[in-house]
C-alpha cells in the first residue's frame, strides 16, 4: 500500500512537473544591470538613466531590446569625472557609465583619449542580453578572424572589419537597407552608431558621444538621435549583427507614424498637462529631459495620454520637441494626425426628459436632425469630430404657452445653460401637430471644453414667465470605451465622445405617444 502510495504521489508530482513546463509564463523579461569590466557605478545608479533603464522589460528580440537599451539614454552627457556617471553633470571630459562599464585599459574612465561612442554601442548590445562578452578580453581586436566575437570593441575601424570579414557588414551604396538595430560606421571619423530605421535613403539613428546639430558630430558628449543621407558619403558602412528573432512581441515604429502606447522618452523638457488643449498652464508637471514616461493612450499624432510621477494627463507632439517610443506594450495602428472625437448617435431621436411631466402645457416636440459644423449628419452612421467642432441639434417644440428661449447645459449644470439658440417659425404641418405657439429651433453646442469621462448635453426651453423645462438629454462619453451605459449601447472606439447611450433619457409613460412626421405628440389623458 505504501509503495503505491509512492507511485500516486510519484505521477502527480511528475504530472505537475509538466503542466509547470506548460505554463511558464512567456512575457517580457524584469531587466537587471549586466556587469562588465566593472559593476554599476552608485553615481549612474542614483541616476534618472538609470531609472528608465530598470522600467524595460526585456523581449528576447535582439533589435528590439538593443534599441530599447539605447533609447533609455537619450539625453545622457558626460563628465568631469567619476562623479558625472550620472549622466547630467556635462562640461565634457568623456566620463561615462558606458566606459566605466568597459573597463581601464590604462587612460582611466575618461579624458581626452577615452572617445566613448564604441562603448555606448557596446554597453548596449551588454545590457541588453545580445551580446555573450561582458570583459576586456572579449574585444574584437583581441580575437581577429574568430566570428563569435563581433559584440564588443572601444574602436570602429576594427569593430568594422570584423563584421565585414564574416559577411554581417555592407557598404552605404545604396544597395543595402538599413534596418533597426544595425551598427553604422561613419567614413569621415572613428565613429559609431545604432540604427533605428531608415526610409527614403534616409537613415535614423541613435548615438553616444555626438551633439545635437545635423551633421556627423563626433566627441560631442552625448546620447542623441540624428539623420544622414545614405549615399552622402559621410557614412562607411553598416553591420547587421544576427540577433535573435521573437515574432510574438510588438515592434515600436521607430519612424513615429504609427505610434503605440508604451515607454517614451524625450531629449527635451516636457510638460504634462491637465488636459488636451495643452494650454501654458500653471498646473502642468515638468517631466525633465532624458526621463521616460509611460504613453497610456495615442489620441492623435499630436496628442498623448501619458502617465508620470504617478500623474496622468495629456503631451503635445512636435518636431521642436520630438519624443521617442522605446517599447510598444500593443500592435502600432494608424491614429488621426489631430485630436478626433467620435460621435455616435442613438437612431431613437425622439425622447423627452422626465421634467416634461412636469409641464402640462406641453403639446408636442421632436428632433429634426443632427449636424456637425451645421452639416447635415446621419444619425445611424458614426462620424469624426474634430477638436473645437460644434454638434448641432435641431428640432422643434409646442407648448400651450409662448416659447422665449432655446439652450443646452452640460452635466446637469442647468445653472450654467448656454441661451441663444436660433428660433424659427415652424412648418404649418409641425404646427397642425404641436401646436400654434410651437418654434423650431438649432442648438449649437461646443464640446471643446469637454473632459476625459461621461457627459450630458441637455436641451432645455425657457418660457415667458422664465420658467424652464429639459426637453432631450444624450449622454456622452468621453475619451471612454462606452463601458456604463445602461441601455447596453457600447462604444464603437476608445478615445471618443458618445452621444444616445439612453440611459439618462426617460419617456413619458404618463401619456401615450404617437410618432407623426417625426413628431412626438402628447395627448392628455382623459379624466375619470
Amino acid at each position: 500500500m505504501k509503495k503505491r502510495v509512492i507511485q500516486i504521489l510519484s505521477a502527480l508530482l511528475c504530472s505537475l512537473t509538466v503542466f509547470s513546463c506548460f505554463a511558464v509564463n512567456t512575457s517580457a523579461a524584469a531587466f537587471t544591470y549586466k556587469k562588465g569590466a566593472n559593476n554599476v557605478s552608485d553615481s549612474y545608479k542614483n541616476s534618472r538613466f538609470y531609472k528608465n533603464l530598470t522600467q524595460l522589460q526585456l523581449t528576447g528580440d535582439g533589435a528590439t531590446d538593443v534599441l530599447a537599451v539605447a533609447l533609455t539614454q537619450v539625453g545622457y552627457v558626460e563628465g568631469t569625472s567619476q562623479s558625472g556617471f550620472n549622466g547630467t553633470q556635462g562640461g565634457g571630459g568623456n566620463f561615462t557609465e558606458y566606459n566605466y562599464n568597459m573597463g581601464n585599459w590604462g587612460v582611466g574612465y575618461g579624458g581626452s583619449n577615452y572617445s566613448w561612442c564604441a562603448s555606448f554601442v557596446s554597453w548596449c548590445l551588454l545590457q541588453s542580453g545580445v551580446s555573450p562578452h561582458s570583459s576586456m578580453s572579449d574585444w574584437c581586436r583581441n580575437h581577429k578572424g574568430n566570428k563569435n566575437y563581433i559584440w564588443r570593441e572601444i574602436g570602429c575601424y576594427n569593430w568594422y572589419n570584423q563584421l565585414k570579414q564574416f559577411g554581417y557588414g555592407h557598404a552605404a551604396d545604396g544597395k543595402y537597407t538599413p534596418k533597426p538595430g544595425d551598427l553604422i560606421f561613419f567614413e569621415s571619423s572613428e565613429h559609431i552608431g545604432i540604427v533605428r530605421y531608415s526610409k527614403n535613403g534616409t537613415v535614423y539613428t541613435i548615438e553616444g558621444n555626438t551633439g545635437n546639430q545635423a551633421g556627423v558630430n563626433p566627441d560631442g558628449g552625448g546620447v542623441y538621435c540624428k539623420n544622414y543621407k545614405i549615399t552622402g558619403g559621410k557614412i562607411r558602412g553598416f553591420g547587421a549583427l544576427p540577433y535573435k528573432v521573437n515574432n510574438n512581441v510588438s515592434k515600436v515604429d521607430y519612424s513615429g507614424e504609427n505610434p503605440s502606447t508604451g515607454l517614451w522618452i524625450s531629449e527635451t523638457e516636457k510638460y504634462l498637462y491637465p488636459d488636451t488643449k495643452m494650454s501654458n498652464s500653471s498646473s502642468y508637471t515638468r517631466i525633465p529631459k532624458g526621463t521616460a514616461f509611460v504613453v497610456t493612450k495615442i489620441l492623435s499624432k499630436d496628442c498623448f495620454e501619458a502617465k508620470y510621477d504617478g500623474k496622468t494627463g495629456y503631451i503635445s507632439v512636435n518636431s521642436n520637441s520630438p519624443i521617442y517610443q522605446i517599447t510598444s506594450n500593443a500592435p502600432a495602428t494608424n491614429v488621426p494626425d489631430k485630436i478626433e472625437t467620435e460621435i455616435k448617435v442613438t437612431p431613437n431621436k425622439y425622447a423627452v426628459n422626465e421634467d416634461i411631466k412636469k409641464v402640462k402645457e406641453h403639446v408636442g416636440s421632436g428632433i429634426t436632425k443632427y449636424t456637425l459644423d451645421g452639416t447635415k449628419i446621419n444619425e445611424n452612421n458614426v462620424y469624426v469630430l474634430n477638436a473645437g467642432q460644434k454638434f448641432g441639434i435641431s428640432g422643434f417644440a409646442g407648448f400651450t404657452t409662448y416659447i422665449k428661449d432655446v439652450g443646452y447645459y452640460f452635466d446637469g449644470n442647468a445653472e450654467g445653460a448656454v441661451w441663444g439658440a436660433t428660433l424659427k417659425e415652424p412648418t404649418t404641418d409641425v404646427k397642425k401637430k404641436a401646436g400654434e405657439k410651437a418654434k423650431s429651433f438649432d442648438v449649437s453646442a461646443d464640446t471643446t471644453a469637454l473632459t476625459n469621462g461621461a457627459h450630458t448635453v441637455t436641451v432645455v426651453i425657457k418660457f415667458l414667465n422664465n420658467k424652464t423645462c429639459d426637453l432631450i438629454t444624450l449622454n456622452l462619453n468621453v475619451g471612454g470605451t462606452g463601458a456604463g451605459c445602461a441601455d447596453g449601447v457600447e462604444s464603437e472606439s476608445g478615445g471618443a465622445i458618445e452621444l444616445g447611450c439612453g440611459s439618462a433619457i426617460a419617456t413619458v409613460t404618463a401619456l401615450p405617444i404617437i410618432l407623426l412626421a417625426g413628431a412626438v405628440i402628447f395627448k392628455k389623458k382623459k379624466e375619470d
